[in-house]
């Protein structure tokens, strides 16, 4: 009986590669859309609002910040804490 070797076929490691590229190209979309909001209303957007697009936002900016105090495979630190300095919380910066 012949054993066969699994490996991801080659189209499934250019996908992989692929949502890399589109996990940061959402990274960073948010994060533009986060600046706007912060700089329409100087405040940083509530998990808790009836806002859609703020609660979105809010809990964008949550989970981005648990990942950054926790290191959980966080993949965009740099960016985040240049957000952190640029909305004046140094305090949180580790």
């Amino acid at each position: 009986m012949r054993t066969l070797l699994l490996l991801k076929p080659i189209n499934e490691r250019k996908k992989q590669k692929y949502l890399v590229k589109n996990s940061k190209i959402q990274f960073d979309i948010t994060l533009q859309k986060f600046n706007h909001f912060y700089d329409l209303n100087k405040k940083i957007p509530s998990e808790k609002s009836k806002n859609i697009d703020e609660k979105k936002l809010g809990n964008w900016y949550s989970n981005n910040l648990h990942y950054y105090r926790h290191n959980i495979n966080y993949n965009h630190k740099e960016e985040f804490e240049k957000l952190l300095t640029n909305i004046n919380m140094p305090f949180i910066i580790m």
